[in-house]
């Protein structure tokens, strides 16, 4: 993003500060998720979900939409910056390096959670197989009922990088410009597909990546502004700092009194609601700045950063620590409650996330960074990169 990385150390230091913020962002996201999924196992599904937690229980899922847009954003953003340096992107370099991001984690999770499930009961059916290992889960199903997200996603990135891709070879003075136009009508067109696809059950408009990927084009449209026209964007995000967090917070609330298996607004309409609102935090969030002291309130920030940094692990393997480990753990300290569920699988999942980022994902981005280094990029946003969920 030249347009704002040309300033010297200040500007270098204020990205370096949005991007914590972007990943307290990506905590908050997967905290929901798992707060989501808590008491969806075989052993704990019969417990009584205390009042306190069936808000965030039931709207957790929201998570996945900040993801998506968050992901949007920071994608989309790598590919403007090398065309902004260099006047071209590199498809297939991008493609690989994506790869390496994503590949590794997950097929260790999934290989490693085969032969447990193979072990305790019987290998799952050859469509199921084969949609974890063409990320295709979304459509020929899963083994765990979290990693459609990662199909979406790859699906987009593949999309959106052929099309930017091809836009950017144009020989004309501004070959991106119909960009906006082209995300805003997919947005619109998915927006009135969803009400058409709508069957009764939220799967039908929720899971398939042709009725998603409006999360993501509007994370992409952010981005393009915040890279083109960075200056009026943050005088407008620095001025409606507050409204917009507002208006962010309005829009994902929805989902904490609507229930997603019998509203058809929350998984139609409430869809593009969703995103709006995620995206309204996002453009809140690009135009504050981290404390400079070190209070109590910066500490929050660097550890919740911190575990956004690992969220792509995290998320990965949340679902096998609240099936298989946590019940352990609680029947180990004779807990017997979804809040004690809660209170443990929180950070079990951190913990488990982090130790196999820094196993699998952490090498693998350093092969990836020696053998495909993206040329031209700065630290800032290399990091952004590394930070993408998905």
């Amino acid at each position: 993003m030249t347009s704002h990385l040309d300033h010297g150390v200040d500007q270098c230091s204020t990205m370096s500060r949005r991007i914590a913020g972007l990943d307290v962002l990506r905590a908050i996201a997967v905290f929901l998720v798992i707060t989501n999924h808590v008491a969806t196992g075989e052993n704990t599904s019969q417990l009584s979900m205390p009042i306190w937690l069936q808000p965030l229980h039931q709207a957790g899922w929201v998570g996945v939409d900040l993801f998506f847009v968050l992901s949007g954003f920071l994608v989309s953003g790598l590919l403007f910056d090398e065309f902004q340096k260099s006047r071209t992107i590199h498809v297939r370099r991008f493609l690989i390096r994506r790869g390496f991001k994503i590949y590794p984690g997950f097929y260790v999770f999934f290989l490693s959670t085969l032969a447990l499930i193979a072990w305790q009961s019987e290998l799952p059916t050859a469509q199921k197989l084969w949609g974890e290992l063409l990320f295709l889960q979304n459509y020929w199903g899963r083994l765990w009922n979290h990693t459609w997200t990662l199909a979406v996603e790859e699906h987009f990135y593949l999309g959106i990088a052929v099309v930017i891709g091809a836009l950017a070879s144009r020989p004309v003075l501004r070959p991106l410009a119909p960009l906006p136009i082209l995300l805003v009508t997919t947005c619109v067109l998915i927006f009135f597909l969803r009400h058409d696809a709508y069957d009764g059950h939220w799967q039908s408009t929720v899971l398939p990546s042709h009725l998603r990927a409006d999360s993501l084009a509007f994370g992409v449209l952010i981005s393009y502004g915040w890279s083109f026209h960075h200056a009026a964007m943050k005088q407008v995000c620095q001025r409606f700092r507050w409204w917009l967090l507002v208006f962010g917070c309005i829009s994902l609330s929805p989902a904490f009194f609507l229930e997603k298996e019998t509203s058809r607004w929350l998984v139609t309409s409430g869809l593009t609601v969703l995103y709006l609102g995620a995206g309204a935090i996002l453009l809140s969030v690009l135009s504050f700045s981290t404390p400079r002291t070190h209070t109590v309130l910066s500490v929050i920030i660097e550890r919740l950063a911190r575990i956004g940094f690992y969220s792509y692990s995290i998320y990965l393997w949340h679902m096998p620590v609240i099936w298989w480990l946590t019940p352990g753990v609680m029947v180990w300290m004779g807990l017997d409650s979804v809040s004690a569920e809660w209170l443990i699988s929180l950070p079990l999942c951190v913990v488990v996330g982090i130790i196999m980022a820094e196993l699998v994902e952490m090498p693998t981005l350093a092969l990836r960074e020696r053998y495909f280094p993206r040329s031209g990029t700065a630290p800032q946003l290399a990091n952004m990169k590394q930070n993408v969920v998905g």
